[in-house]
Formats: C-alpha cells, structure tokens, sequence
C-alpha cells in the first residue's frame, strides 16, 4: 500500500523518541511505500528543524504536480469553501496531497486531529479518500 505523509505527521517522526513509530515511518521508506506531495516536502524544508532533515535525507518519494492533480485542486477549492479558512499554504498542501491519494490509490498519513477548523481528515471523509492518523498507521505496518 502507498501511503502519502502530511506536514504535520513528518513532523511528528522527526521529534519523537517513540522508535516504534520511528521504526515503522523508516520501514515504509525502505519498501518504497512512503511518499510526499511537492507542497508538503517544499513547507518542511522551509520549516528548518528536524523535518527539513527528514525530508532531505530519506528516500521518500516526491510526488510532483500532476495536471490531473492542478484540475482536481482546484475542483476541491470550488468545492469547500471552508479551505479557505485556512493559511494559503495549508489550501494549496491540502487540496494538492488529496489529489495526488485520489490519483495514485494512496492513503493519507497525518498526526492532525479533526478539529474545530477546516482539517485534512475532513477534506477526505468529504471526498472518499482514505486517511488515517499515525498511530493506526503504526499498527498497520504492525500487522505486515
């Protein structure tokens, strides 16, 4: 299974001392499983902690723009009105690695909870696209 990581679960790998989730992050890598949007691995970078190095230094797969991902982007712009609640950075990451899950079979990795605001977990449960939080990522790769 492809699995692709928001910012916010990258980030979550790259500060915690919890190996079991460090372990099965590293181990999707190394199947080759592991991707990222450009959006989220260009806001890492710029990020410059842990993530940057994280993104810059393990073999996960960047996934570019597509056109099929520009037109189903901004579908979902036109779509949910709430996305624009959020940071222009946040939209464009957002309806960006959603499309490329629709467009590749993925499923979305996040650390983000379903909160009052617009969130990715959200945006997917409105849109069918598989998604799930790290620790069921976790016992997922458990399971293999």
């Amino acid at each position: 299974m492809m699995y692709i990581f928001d910012l916010h679960a990258l980030h979550h790998v790259s500060e915690t001392t919890n190996n079991a989730d460090r372990s099965a992050f590293f181990d999707c890598v190394d199947d080759g499983n592991a991707s990222v949007c450009s959006e989220t691995r260009n806001r890492a970078v710029e990020m410059g902690d842990g993530t940057k190095e994280l993104v810059q230094s393990s073999a996960l797969i960047n996934q570019k723009n597509s056109e099929d991902d520009f037109i189903f982007s901004a579908g979902l712009a036109a779509k949910f009105p709430s996305l624009n609640s959020l940071k222009a950075d946040e939209q464009q990451r957002y309806a960006y690695i959603v499309a490329k899950a629709m467009r590749l079979g993925a499923t979305i990795v996040t650390s983000e909870v379903n909160a009052a605001r617009f969130s990715i977990v959200q945006l997917c449960n409105s849109v069918g696209c598989p998604c799930m939080n790290f620790a069921s990522f976790v016992a997922s790769m458990q399971k293999t």
